[in-house]
């Protein structure tokens, strides 16, 4: 699906930075993650970016894909008597309002923005008409408006499957990160875009309310809400001020050694289980050029749970880590890895989400392990440890959860070559250059202070980013 696996940067700000991300089952794509400043409306609660802030490119349409607001929005042609701007098709659940084609004022809902690129000025006349032809229409959902609209300017979704018969907007999305779009036969240039800070999967699936999924399911209430509840004055949408564009990105910011990353896609047990727990992919690099028998210091592999075991160790061991729990649980974890070759593995680190400084107790954590896989090359598997998700923080149960799909042990799947486990992130020295901090917290392997010194040495090569290995006196987590 080229369509999907997007690398162009040309018409995003300098704000946006590629990444590979997952939407359950249904697959992994290239998503730029744009980082901009959002607003909250205050009547609504809803969360709004700047357009100018993130897309430059004013020949582009954009489906948004808010929490669970579906919209559409679009240029208005130069000859427009409203002059220069851009104009959103808006839509309501349950028949409750009319749809109307409104003025966006320079600001859209945040959340994941797919933007159909490099369509035909015949195809934008065709959305332009369908939106006047619908304007005042009432329909089940938003989604459903937006699909006639494209269903009726002559879109299909990319396996030929027709758009006129969707209603969720989860599954109106799922079908377009799936398949993508089509028009009179030709495919579309589509790029997903996120807006809003969270990886795709968390912006739509979960029971809870922060999802699309959790607002789909609350979704009647809310009508009841919106109908009968007794409600303040209307607060205006905010008015954002004017944004000083960036300059444009005329080519991926990607730099460094060519490499291959991957991303694990899950099976239905895992999938079900993310919309209680939240997304956990575990990212695999491929570490190129470099020989880590160099090292004497990385040349034998770790032993998992090391030396004489207490109690716990042993139930740990031999029990709830054992190796066919290990085995069972990785089964319905991955089902098959994607992988993108030709990546620059720095791109891996710039992936994550960045800590606000080097602090440990701040840090947006992950676990990492890395194992030999050749002579002249080894893979790193990185996973979230989820010590900064909302939902970590609401229930025991999300914690331990949590905190068992990040062991080492699970990452590692217990294989025999692996030399390093700890914990890593990343963050912004005062000169704004990524910096990745490294430990060697990990009771499942123990590496020595001296290993991590010669990984942090490794890893600053492999991934050209200025590394640094924490000591356990200068790392609380370790030392308590």
């Amino acid at each position: 699906m080229c369509h999907h696996c997007n690398t162009d940067s040309t018409g995003l700000t300098g704000r946006s930075q590629p990444s590979i991300q997952r939407f359950g089952h249904r697959g992994s794509h290239i998503v730029h993650r744009a980082e901009t400043a959002i607003k909250t409306d205050e009547s609504t609660g809803l969360p709004f970016f700047a357009i100018d802030d993130v897309f430059l490119d004013k020949g582009s349409v954009l489906i948004g894909c808010g929490l669970p607001n579906v919209f559409m929005a679009i240029y208005r042609p130069d000859d427009d008597p409203k002059g220069p701007g851009w104009d959103k098709f808006a839509a309501f659940m349950f028949w409750r309002q009319g749809a109307a084609v409104v003025n966006a004022k320079g600001r859209l809902q945040a959340g994941v923005i797919l933007e159909l690129r490099g369509l035909p000025d015949e195809a934008k006349d065709a959305i332009r008409r369908e939106m006047k032809t619908l304007e005042g229409k009432r329909t089940a959902s938003c989604a459903r408006m937006n699909a006639k609209v494209l269903h009726q300017a002559g879109f299909t979704f990319g396996n030929g499957q027709t758009l006129r018969t969707l209603v969720r907007p989860t599954k109106f999305a799922s079908l377009l990160w799936r398949h993508g779009l089509m028009y009179k036969g030709q495919s579309v240039d589509m790029r997903a875009v996120t807006t809003n800070g969270k990886g795709v999967g968390d912006h739509f699936e979960g029971i809870r309310g922060d999802s699309v999924w959790g607002r789909e399911l609350r979704s009647p209430g809310r009508l009841v809400e919106k109908l009968y509840a007794k409600r303040g004055q209307h607060v205006p949408a905010p008015v954002f001020p004017t944004v000083e564009k960036a300059e444009i990105n005329q080519t991926p910011n990607w730099s460094g050694v060519m490499t291959e990353i991957g991303i694990n896609r899950p099976r239905w047990l895992g999938v079900n289980l993310a919309f209680l727990f939240g997304q956990q992919p575990v990212y695999t690099v491929r570490l190129e050029g470099f020989d880590l028998s160099v090292d004497d210091e990385l040349v034998k592999p770790l032993t998992p749970f090391p030396g004489k075991l207490d109690r716990v160790t042993k139930l740990k061991k031999h029990v709830l880590f054992s190796r066919p729990v290990i085995a069972l649980v990785k089964h319905f974890r991955t089902k098959r890895i994607d992988t993108y070759a030709g990546i620059p593995a720095r791109t891996a680190l710039d992936m994550l989400v960045r800590s606000p400084g080097p602090d440990h107790a701040t840090a947006v954590l992950y676990n990492c392990v890395v194992t030999l896989a050749d002579g002249l090359s080894a893979e790193a598997r990185i996973t979230g440890l989820k010590n900064q998700d909302a939902r970590s923080r609401q229930s025991r149960w999300v914690k331990t959860v949590n905190w068992i799909l990040a062991k080492h042990v699970l990452i590692s799947g217990y294989d025999p070559n692996t030399v390093y486990a700890c914990e890593l992130w990343s963050y912004l020295n005062e000169d704004g250059k990524p910096v990745l901090r490294i430990n060697a917290n990990s009771g499942t392997y123990k590496p020595t202070e001296e290993r991590g010194e010669a990984m942090a040495r490794y890893l600053g090569w492999a991934f050209g980013i200025d590394t640094e290995f924490v000591r356990m006196e200068e790392d609380p987590a370790q030392a308590a």
